[in-house]
């Protein structure tokens, strides 16, 4: 008990220990606010990333269409965990925009769908400007067009007039034929599609069956599936990769994380990054909580001849200053916790605070696409921040609690 109270007693003798406990306090909150933002930013540009994508996606190894998709589906639905299951048939077509103002043709991505199967399957409805169906409206109520829901850069001028209902007009190739032949037919507009930040913007969803038939192929490009539980993916997955496997073609199954792995791989990178150039602010502090106990072991130099000439053992004088150190941290973690806490919680209203005051927002929404900054603490990053702090300025503390340890008491005594 001697030994707590009298590091304490070593402690709050000089001023000059706040300072460590501060810059402690202020490394840990920075770590706490960052991660926390962080990871509040990853988890929804993880949404953003993902866009209409399903859970698992089933595609063709050689890379062409699903001819017997049904089949495959039927077979996917018999698995546990498997909640939809709905075809996809993605190509390519020419979009001639010559009522718009800049009056260009354009390539697009063409995606025919099995609407009701998609809806049960992706989150298409929520990007939608009207969710609710029907989708994709008889042909009989449109004078024998099918309908067509292109994204909303495509036809920015007639989403000023309120141009639904109006006509366009796709062309590709037909691929039933020894010759692909070119194939131009007109589509209805029926809904407007907004992409998220990672969809593909140049996009237009059609009816499953019109692909089909403007292609002269029966079949599918990829088969998309939902899961009861996605936090069963990996499982699901290598389920279905078994059942697959008796197939006489060969199939690769991946989740959407494995399909946009790239993109999700860059922002946990920026996250590692970011954590470890803040961490050096808690490094900074940790030295000068070593110059400065190195500092008292040689202002108190006298008190550790004494006590080691009393009896004291080596190893009692260097857990006083061990202690030391420890105390240092804990301050400087709590503080540093509870600071964090309370900015990660304010900082829109600190932002919205500095705005008034500067002008501009530290945080642009319109490059996010976030309607706020992410202000959920992460405990569990902040947790094992506070124990990698403590480790460390435990780890440090030893240096100058081994020279205090090290110190012949005759000579300490020498001059006194």
């Amino acid at each position: 008990m001697y030994k707590l109270l009298l590091a304490w007693r070593y402690l709050i003798s000089r001023r000059i220990i706040y300072f460590s406990v501060v810059g402690i306090a202020v490394g840990v909150m920075a770590l706490i606010v960052v991660t926390s933002v962080m990871g509040g930013f990853i988890k929804e540009i993880k949404i953003a990333i993902r866009g209409t994508s399903s859970d698992l996606i089933v595609t063709k190894g050689d890379g062409y269409f699903i001819t017997d998709y049904e089949d495959i589906a039927e077979e996917i639905k018999k698995v546990t965990g498997v909640s939809a299951v709905s075809p996809r048939m993605e190509w390519v077509a020419l979009l001639d925009r010559k009522d718009e103002i800049d009056q260009n043709i354009l390539f697009v991505r063409i995606i025919g769908i099995d609407a009701a199967a998609e809806v049960a399957t992706t989150n298409f409805a929520e990007h939608l400007s009207h969710p609710r169906p029907p989708y994709f409206p008889p042909k009989d109520e449109n004078n024998g067009i099918p309908a067509a829901i292109p994204a909303f850069n495509l036809f920015p001028s007639r989403w000023n007039d309120h141009g639904l209902g109006q006509t366009i007009s796709l062309t590709t190739l037909k691929m039933n034929e020894m010759v692909p032949t070119p194939i131009k037919q007109e589509f209805i507009l029926s809904k407007i599609f907004y992409p998220s930040m990672y969809d593909p913007i140049n996009t237009i969803y059609l009816p499953l069956e019109e692909v089909q038939h403007l292609l002269g192929i029966t079949g599918a490009s990829k088969i998309c599936v939902k899961l009861n539980d996605y936090r069963n993916a990996g499982s699901v997955k290598q389920e279905i990769s078994r059942i697959l496997e008796k197939e006489p073609e060969m199939y690769i199954v991946n989740t959407w994380e494995d399909e946009k792995a790239n993109i999700l791989r860059a922002v946990a990178v920026e996250k590692r990054i970011q954590t470890i150039l803040l961490f050096f602010i808690v490094i900074v502090a940790i030295f000068s909580m070593v110059a400065m106990l190195t500092m008292r072991v040689m202002e108190k130099t006298r008190d550790i001849g004494i006590l080691k000439a009393l009896g004291s053992p080596a190893r009692s004088i260097m857990s006083l200053f061990l202690i030391q150190g420890f105390i240092i941290s804990i301050i400087g973690c709590v503080l540093g916790l509870i600071s964090g806490i309370l900015v990660t919680t304010n900082l829109n209203q600190i932002e919205d605070l500095l705005y008034k005051i500067f002008g501009f927002r530290f945080f642009p929404r319109d490059i996010y696409y976030l309607t706020k900054i992410p202000d959920e603490v992460d405990f569990s990053s902040a947790i094992f921040i506070i124990i990698i702090t403590i480790v460390l300025s435990l780890m440090a503390s030893i240096i100058p609690a081994l020279k205090a340890a090290n110190l012949d008491p005759v000579e300490s005594l020498r001059y006194e």
